[in-house]
């Protein structure tokens, strides 16, 4: 499915005045980028930014709702299955919904190198559909089914990269 499109005329204040409410919760060195996306229908701020974690430069994300600036919390499980079916063209039931952090991730290859935290909705497809929601982003990042993973096994295979499956090198 296509991506929800913004009205020309969404009211939305600007990147700026969500970045100063974000900055009496923490600090913030330096923005990476503004994104104004529906979130769940809403019109909704992305915004990354830098900040100092002991001695440490990281890179995070914030949500906020783009009418008022009032930051959001990350998408909960009911918010994911919520945006997983906006994005699934089936209509099969929600099976399994789990919550994928560092931890856990590796038994999800299918997402490797994706932003965490995240959700893995499955859908009781005949294809083993299962969707990956970005919890941060408050959108889909991909679709996975049996015949991508027939794919990505064959392509492990071609690159002889048994555990990132995409260094050729």
């Amino acid at each position: 499915r296509a991506r929800p499109r913004l009205p020309a005329d969404v009211p939305a204040v600007s990147p700026f005045a969500v970045v100063q409410a974000l900055r009496t919760q923490t600090r913030v060195d330096s923005l990476a980028g503004a994104e104004l996306a529906m979130v769940l229908d809403r019109p909704t701020w992305r915004l990354r930014y830098f900040t100092t974690d002991a001695g440490r430069v990281v890179e995070r994300r914030q949500l906020a709702d783009a009418a008022t600036g009032a930051l959001r919390e990350p998408l909960d499980r009911d918010e994911a299955v919520a945006a997983a079916r906006a994005a699934y063209a089936g209509h099969e039931a929600v099976v399994g919904v789990e919550a994928l952090t560092e931890a856990n991730v590796g038994g999800h290859h299918e997402y490797r190198g994706q932003p965490l935290p995240a959700w893995a909705v499955r859908f009781a497809s005949p294809e083993g559909a299962t969707a990956y929601v970005s919890a941060e982003l408050g959108e889909v990042i991909r679709i996975r089914n049996d015949r991508w993973r027939a794919f990505d096994f064959l392509w492990m295979l071609h690159t002889m990269d048994y555990r990132g499956r995409d260094d050729f090198n």
